[in-house]
C-alpha cells in the first residue's frame, strides 16, 4: 500500500504593492486564495487590477478592509457595483475591524448613491475585534488593530496550517 499525502496549495496574488501616492503601481492589494478567495483591501486603483484577473461576478468570497484610506478603500464602490452588474447573485462577505460596517456603508453611499439597496447578492458585513476570529469558509479570520494614523486592523488568515498575515498599513504595537 502506498499512501498518498495530499499536499495543501494556499496561494497569495498581489495584485498591487504601492502606495498611496505611487504613480507607478497599483495601491497594495492581494488576493488570498485557499479554501475562500479573499481580497485584502481594495484601492481606488485596485478595480482594474482585479479583472485583469477574473470578471466572473463569482470569483471572490470576500473582501477585507484593514482601514479606510482611499488607498484601501475606495475601490470598493466600483467592485461591489460590477459584481451586481455582471450577474452576481451568491452572498459576499465584507469583514474588517470594529466600525468596519458603517464605515463601508458612507464609502459605497458617496460612490454610488443608493447601491445598497440595488445589490442583487447579500452583502454580509462581518465585524472582527481585535483578538477574537471569525471564519469564511475552512479560513480563520483574525485581527490585531496597529498604529497607524487612523484606527488600522491587521489581519492572519489561517487554514490547514497554513497563515498569512497582512498588515495593511500599520506598525506593530
Amino acid at each position: 500500500n502506498t499512501a498518498y499525502t495530499k499536499t495543501y496549495m494556499v496561494q497569495v496574488r498581489y495584485l498591487g504593492t504601492g502606495e498611496a501616492f505611487d504613480d507607478r503601481l497599483p495601491n497594495t492589494s492581494l488576493v488570498y486564495e485557499g479554501d475562500r478567495r479573499i481580497l485584502l483591501d481594495c484601492g481606488y486603483s485596485i478595480p482594474h487590477e482585479l479583472w485583469k484577473h477574473s470578471t466572473d461576478p463569482d470569483w471572490l468570497d470576500a473582501i477585507y478592509l484593514t482601514h479606510f484610506h482611499a488607498d484601501h478603500c475606495f475601490g470598493l464602490p466600483a467592485v461591489l457595483a460590477r459584481l451586481n452588474h455582471d450577474g452576481r447573485t451568491r452572498p459576499l462577505q465584507l469583514f474588517g475591524g470594529p466600525g468596519s460596517s458603517e464605515a463601508a456603508k458612507a464609502v459605497l453611499q458617496l460612490g454610488y448613491p443608493g447601491m445598497l439597496t440595488r445589490l442583487q447578492y447579500s452583502l454580509d458585513s462581518v465585524e472582527i475585534a481585535p483578538m477574537t476570529s471569525a471564519s469564511c469558509g475552512c479560513v480563520q479570520i483574525r485581527t490585531a488593530r496597529s498604529s497607524h494614523s487612523i484606527v488600522n486592523h491587521a489581519v492572519r488568515l489561517e487554514e490547514n496550517g497554513v497563515s498569512v498575515c497582512y498588515s495593511g498599513d500599520g506598525a506593530p504595537t
